[in-house]
């Protein structure tokens, strides 16, 4: 992990002239901060750069104030369950979305406070957040009821100290009048009233302007990922912070007929070079990545080839010059050889105009039309696998295990 990428990307947002003052740090609730990049480390890297952090639960919240994280707002997206976990928000600090009845019962009841001390040197208000249900039907109350329940709020949290919230349902569907619906129903709550909101996500902030409120939530895009399913100007100066790599432990030649790996699912039509790779499921790789998903070795795309097992994966590398030999490295995503220099798959032979290259055709399509060797690849990103093994970046990043090493890099 590049530790400087995620503050680049942060600067990404400032420079599209949007002030992103909530960072999300997104991680697998099961494993905390030992699967993807991993929440303390990137905690730490933008403690000193953001204005707050939004966890899943209570547990990360906790986890970080418990290893120094002491920026003001750190967001509970889940909210708090019970009585006993309110307490955990006050003593920690933690602002736990209010997303049902129960939740907005206690803290409007006089068991809730309105100032705490904690991780302050003085006196500070609390702020309430309020999750909005704008259509996506997951979390959150009505419009129509919050509109009742707002008053009461404002009188006893005062009206600087309420926040409103909502979650798009299809941020990555850029024009989609249903984005636009969402926007109206939350904005006209927040303008009744004059509170602060929050609604933009990644997808928000990149491509729906009118969703950049008091709080935007940049999660994906930090680790340098767009989630649009179309092009857009801000995905190509995005880098990616992960590189996830492995070596090659084994190479042999396969006769034309031969099946490679469980279940015999890849078999080749002409003599084939076969790498067997040191990384498999147990290490989050998924194993529903299908024959021909891309590998980066020497620079070059290579093709799965054959079931993913546990511990192991095999890639065809018969057009790889120079050959490929045990102990090369094999980038599974990420960008190789240090260079960060470019989001997307790059061939030299191409028009190099930025506005051509920088692109979802480079990140996708050219990966799948080029798979077999000789063009050179300084990058292969996460999208890209995820489209051959039918899922999303998210899942990809999310899902690698704790076996999975961790190496995190000040400078490139």
């Amino acid at each position: 992990m590049h530790m400087v990428i995620y503050i680049y990307n942060y600067a990404v947002c400032i420079l599209l002239n949007i002030y992103i003052s909530l960072i999300i740090i997104f991680v697998l609730l099961v494993f905390f901060a030992y699967t993807g990049h991993g929440m303390v480390a990137v905690a730490k890297c933008l403690n000193n750069e953001v204005d707050g952090f939004a966890v899943a639960n209570m547990n990360e919240g906790i986890i970080l104030r418990e290893n120094g994280i002491d920026v003001e707002t750190i967001v509970i997206l889940q909210g708090a369950n019970d009585e006993t976990a309110f307490e955990s928000s006050l003593k920690y600090n933690l602002i736990p979305i209010i997303h049902n009845e129960m939740q907005l019962n206690y803290i409007l009841s006089d068991k809730y406070p309105t100032n705490t001390t904690t991780y302050s040197t003085t006196t500070i208000p609390i702020t309430v957040w309020i999750h909005v249900d704008t259509g996506m039907h997951r979390l959150g109350m009505s419009p129509e009821y919050c509109d009742i329940q707002i008053p009461l709020l404002i009188n006893k949290f005062g009206v600087r100290n309420v926040v409103l919230s909502s979650h798009f349902a299809c941020s990555d569907e850029v024009g989609l009048d249903f984005n636009k619906m969402q926007v109206k129903q939350l904005t006209e709550l927040k303008d009744k009233y004059n509170l602060d909101w929050s609604l933009a996500n990644s997808g928000g902030i990149l491509s729906i302007p009118e969703s950049h409120g008091t709080w935007n939530r940049a999660g994906y895009m930090l680790y340098g990922n767009s989630p649009l399913d179309t092009v857009n100007p801000g995905d190509a100066i995005l880098k990616p912070a992960m590189t996830l790599t492995a070596p090659v432990i084994a190479l042999r030649t396969v006769p034309i007929g031969e099946p490679v790996g469980y279940s015999r699912t890849w078999t080749p039509d002409r003599v084939s070079v076969i790498a067997t790779i040191a990384i498999g499921y147990g290490d989050g790789y998924p194993r529903t990545a299908p024959n021909g998903t891309p590998i980066i070795l020497n620079s070059q795309l290579c093709p799965m080839a054959g079931r993913v097992s546990m511990d192991m994966i095999t890639v065809d590398v018969t057009d790889v010059n120079p050959p490929v030999c045990v102990g090369d490295t094999a980038y599974l995503w990420g960008t190789s050889k240090g260079n960060i220099n470019s989001s997307h798959s790059h061939n030299p032979n191409e028009n190099t105009n930025d506005n051509e290259n920088d692109s979802k055709v480079s990140e996708h399509v050219q990966v799948k039309d080029q798979v077999k060797g000789q063009v050179q690849v300084d990058v292969l990103a996460v999208n890209s696998v995820a489209d051959h093994v039918g899922t999303i970046g998210y899942e990809l990043l999310t899902r690698l295990l704790p076996r999975t090493k961790r190496v995190y890099e000040e400078e490139v």
